[in-house]
């Protein structure tokens, strides 16, 4: 299957917004909660128009695709992360359009109910000594 049609499939399943869409960034972003064929607890990320620019991107790109570097980027570093399920972009009529599909939140803490907690420092503690073994090692 086309990554294309991926991302339509994943589009048109149903799903219930946890976090409604916003408008930033010169378009929207929302999140929903959806169940996958398999009836696997899913959470999907929807952009339409929503980009960031930079040097290597300055016509823009979709900030899904950024944040899928950085769950990449994380769980190579062995940082706790929802496991990728589908990351896709395409362009229709000028406007980017983006999906990030994660696998549900099992076992994961809310990070308001870290602060709660004072947790922080630990995952500060955590994060700098996995960043100084793997620049190190």
């Amino acid at each position: 299957m086309s990554r294309e049609k991926e991302l339509e499939r994943w589009l048109a399943v149903p799903g219930e917004w946890v976090e409604p869409p916003n408008e930033r960034r010169g378009g929207l972003s929302g999140v929903q909660r959806i169940y996958g064929h398999d009836g696997q607890l899913l959470y999907r990320k929807q952009q339409t128009g929503h980009v960031y620019r930079s040097l290597s991107r300055p016509l823009g790109y979709p900030t899904v695709m950024r944040e899928q570097d950085a769950l990449m980027h994380c769980r190579r570093l062995g940082v706790p992360v929802p496991a990728l399920v589908f990351a896709g972009c395409r362009k229709r009529e000028g406007v980017w359009q983006a999906v990030l599909l994660t696998e549900g939140l099992e076992g994961f803490e809310s990070l308001e109910d870290c602060y709660r907690r004072k947790a922080e420092q630990c995952w500060g503690r955590y994060c700098i000594c996995r960043l100084f073994a793997k620049s190190a090692g």
